[in-house]
Formats: C-alpha cells, sequence, structure tokens
C-alpha cells in the first residue's frame, strides 16, 4: 500500500506527528544511560539514516561511525518543530531550545547522492545546561520542548 507523500511544510504547525528515530552508540553499555534511555539531549535519525550509517563509504569511510549498536525510539513531535533548526548535541548537553531537524540530507562522502533523503533530529531536555525536565514521557515535554518520548526498543 503505496501512501502519497505530503511535505511537513504542508501540515498546520500544531499537529502532533508520531516519529520514530535511530539512536547508534559505541558501546552495548550506554543502553543503560538515561539518555539513550530517554533521548534526552541526544542526535538521532530517521529511517534512511540506518542504512546511511552502518554502510562503508556513504557517511564514513568505514561505516559505523557511531558504532554498530542502536535503538529505535519512538517520539512525538509538534509540526513546526520540523522547521526548526537542527543544533547538534554534545556530551549529553544541548544548547538548543526545542526540538529540531536538518534539511534532507542525499550527499555522501563519495560525492555520490541518495535518492531520498535522511534527517537528523535533537532532542533537548533544557536549555543549555539547565535543569532537565523531570519527565521527558509527559505532555509538558512536549509543550516545553516540542517533543515527547513515547517508547524505546532494543
Amino acid at each position: 500500500l503505496e501512501m502519497p507523500s505530503c511535505p511537513v511544510s504542508a501540515l498546520p504547525e500544531d499537529t502532533l506527528l508520531d516519529v520514530r528515530v535511530f539512536r547508534f552508540f559505541e558501546d552495548l553499555r550506554s543502553a543503560n544511560d538515561v539518555w539513550e534511555q530517554e533521548m534526552r539531549n541526544v542526535n538521532s535519525g530517521s529511517l534512511l539514516w540506518l542504512p546511511v550509517h552502518l554502510q562503508p563509504k556513504m557517511h564514513s569511510g568505514s561505516g559505523c561511525k557511531f558504532g554498530k549498536w542502536f535503538t529505535i525510539h519512538h517520539i512525538r513531535v509538534f509540526a513546526k518543530h520540523f522547521q526548526s533548526g537542527y543544533h547538534m548535541a554534545e556530551e549529553g548537553s544541548s544548547f538548543a531550545k526545542t526540538f529540531g531537524s536538518t534539511l534532507g540530507l542525499t550527499n555522501l562522502i563519495t560525492g555520490g547522492r541518495l535518492p531520498r533523503s535522511y534527517f537528523w533530529f535533537v532532542s533537548p531536555d533544557n536549555n543549555g545546561f539547565g535543569k532537565p525536565s523531570e519527565d521527558v514521557k509527559e505532555e509538558l515535554n512536549l509543550l516545553k520542548h516540542g517533543w515527547q518520548h513515547v517508547a524505546r526498543e532494543g
């Protein structure tokens, strides 16, 4: 069953979208860290990010630049935040005020291009290095930071 595509920009800003994101890490023990379990102040990617990251000569020469382990998270995001800028998170901290997304990425390190885009996302739970949100699963985080953690697999 093929569904017609609709750009996020065509949706009303307050439309809530359920998004599946992928998060890579090098050490399996990292899966126990709170930021890995709840997507707190991390960078993640869309479905196409999975093969682009894993295969050599797409995102990195040898592939798996950020590790071979990954988890799948389901989050809820307001459509307007796909227009928000992407501010990369580092070491579990982010200066982003709200959920943000890159523009569609298609370039490969070889100079080739993908036929479809992938995206990177940032999911902050605080502004800069302030006090973190009490619970990113609550609606308050959705209202304050534009995203809400729904579930995690893997």
